[in-house]
């Protein structure tokens, strides 16, 4: 059976989600998976954190946009924890293994107040430059996510968010916070709460008392409480924001219930890709 596929397109801040065929004509210029060698064998686990690595290049692409990939440990800088309490990586040729995106519940009577998260920050400039170098326009572009469970369980969930840089106020797409997961259960997970897919909310830093201190940094709820069963692609459509003038992206996943030991993999065909067409004269 063929994974599903959700298109989540961005027109301005207006969202739909629809089910959509792959384009024939797309072609891949971006890999969201690590080196298969950088990482290979057992799990190497990080407290606090990891990165930015550089993902592995795309083989024959028109153009190589640079993925960066970081993350960072639900119990940062918790010494008292075992390295193995800790998120780790694994990769490997069809794909990069992420284990425990989160070790305990930030729900129930615990009320644990940290999360576990990974990013994707995607420069487009790259991108920008071979379109005019060859006279091209965009058809289309899309992002996507093909992830999957190495020990499946309706239990594992996790939440997927996508943050676009703010052109109007020239300012980087919202991060994760590599050393504090506190911050990132407090500015990213928390507001995401009762939210569905295809809402926004707006980015507030710690110490920031107003929101248009922030800016209009913004976050796209991806994917809220997504259960790790099967493989399944999620495509977000960045063309409109990149015709924007959008150039920076960050894809965070993060993660809510409970995983020790549980894992998600990052599969092939996470990436980017387009298709192209004459600029009109």
């Amino acid at each position: 059976m063929a994974p599903r596929r959700h298109l989540l397109s961005l027109t301005g801040f207006a969202f739909f989600l629809a089910l959509v065929q792959v384009a024939s004509a797309q072609v891949q210029i971006a890999d969201l998976r690590l080196p298969p060698n950088q990482f290979s064998g057992n799990n190497t686990y990080f407290n606090p954190g990891f990165g930015p690595f550089p993902t592995r290049e795309v083989k024959g692409a028109p153009v190589q946009v640079p993925v960066e990939f970081s993350g960072t440990s639900q119990w940062a800088n918790n010494s008292r924890s075992p390295d193995t309490d800790h998120i780790g990586l694994r990769t490997y040729y069809g794909g990069t293994l992420i284990t425990q995106l989160s070790r305990s519940n930030v729900e129930g009577e615990n009320k644990v107040q940290v999360v576990g998260a990974v990013q994707w920050r995607l420069d487009l400039n790259e991108l920008a430059a071979h379109l005019s170098r060859k006279k091209l326009e965009l058809a289309s572009l899309e992002l996507r996510l093909v992830e999957g469970d190495s020990k499946a369980s309706q239990d594992y969930k996790y939440d997927i968010y996508l943050s676009p840089a703010d052109v109007s106020g020239d300012k980087r797409p919202v991060a994760i916070d590599l050393s504090r997961s506190e911050e990132n259960f407090r500015a990213l997970w928390l507001p995401a709460q009762g939210r569905q897919s295809g809402d926004i909310f707006p980015y507030e830093p710690a110490g920031t008392s107003d929101i248009p201190a922030s800016g209009n940094r913004k976050v796209l709820v991806v994917r809220r409480e997504k259960s790790i069963t099967s493989p399944e692609t999620v495509t977000v459509d960045l063309k409109p924001q990149f015709q924007g003038g959008v150039r920076e992206f960050n894809l965070i996943l993060a993660g809510g219930t409970f995983g020790r030991g549980r894992s998600l993999i990052i599969r092939e065909g996470s990436g980017l890709f387009i298709a192209t067409e004459p600029a009109a004269r």
